[in-house]
C-alpha cells in the first residue's frame, strides 16, 4: 500500500499547462491575419483555457499541502504553476482587448509577434518536458530567453513607429495598447525562463 502521493503528479499537472499554454498561444497566432473578428472566434477557447489553468494551479497548492516528498522544493513547483498561468492569463487579456477595440486589419508586426509568442510556448514546453525527465533544460531555457527578448524589441520597436505612422491618434492608441499588452505577455514569459533558472541553480 502507498503511504505517500506519488509526487510524478506535479509533472503532469505542470505538463497539463505547458499544453494549454502552447494550445492557447498557437490559436492566436492563427487567429492574428484575421484581425480581431479572428480574435473574437477564439475568445472563448482562451476563456476556458485560463480557466482550467486556475484550476490545475489550485490542484497543485492542494497537492503540496498533502504531499511530505515532491521532485521539487513545494514553493519552486507552485511558483512554477502561477508563472504558466500569468502567461496564459495575459495572453488571453490581449485577445480580448483585440476583440473589444476593434482594432482593423493586421497592425504592423503583429504577425511576427504572434509567432514569438508561439515559438516561446513550444520552448516552455520541451523545457518542461526536459525537467520531467531530468534531462538538460538548460538549452530550452537560453533559446526561451532569446526568443522573449528579441520579440519584446519588436513590440517596443512596432509602439514606436506607430506614432510615425500618420494613423488615427484614436486608433494609434487602441493599437499601442495590444503592442504594450503583447510586450508583457512577453515579459511573463521571460520570468519563467527565470524561475525556470532559478529551480536550475538550485537543483544543480
Amino acid at each position: 500500500m502507498r503511504l505517500l502521493p506519488r509526487e510524478e503528479k506535479f509533472y503532469v499537472f505542470l505538463l497539463e499547462q505547458t499544453d494549454l499554454l502552447s494550445r492557447a498561444c498557437s490559436s492566436f497566432a492563427s487567429a492574428v491575419p484575421g484581425g480581431f473578428p479572428a480574435m473574437g472566434q477564439i475568445g472563448e477557447e482562451l476563456r476556458q483555457i485560463r480557466k482550467r489553468s486556475q484550476t490545475l494551479v489550485a490542484e497543485v497548492l492542494s497537492g503540496l499541502n498533502a504531499t511530505f516528498i515532491t521532485p521539487l522544493d513545494p514553493e519552486d513547483i507552485h511558483s512554477l504553476s502561477v508563472h504558466l498561468h500569468s502567461v496564459i492569463s495575459k495572453l488571453e487579456e490581449t485577445t480580448q482587448r483585440f476583440f473589444l477595440y476593434r482594432v482593423e486589419g493586421v497592425p504592423p508586426g503583429m504577425p511576427e509577434l504572434g509567432s514569438a509568442v508561439e515559438r516561446s510556448a513550444g520552448q516552455v514546453r520541451d523545457a518542461f518536458n526536459a525537467l520531467s525527465k531530468s534531462e538538460r533544460v538548460l538549452p530550452y531555457v537560453i533559446n526561451l530567453t532569446a526568443t522573449t527578448e528579441k520579440g519584446m524589441d519588436q513590440a517596443r520597436c512596432a509602439a514606436a513607429d506607430l506614432y510615425a505612422s500618420g494613423v488615427d491618434p484614436v486608433a494609434t492608441l487602441k493599437v499601442r495598447e495590444i503592442y504594450s499588452l503583447l510586450e508583457q505577455t512577453l515579459t511573463s514569459f521571460d520570468k519563467l525562463a527565470d524561475e525556470l533558472q532559478t529551480v536550475l541553480v538550485k537543483n544543480g
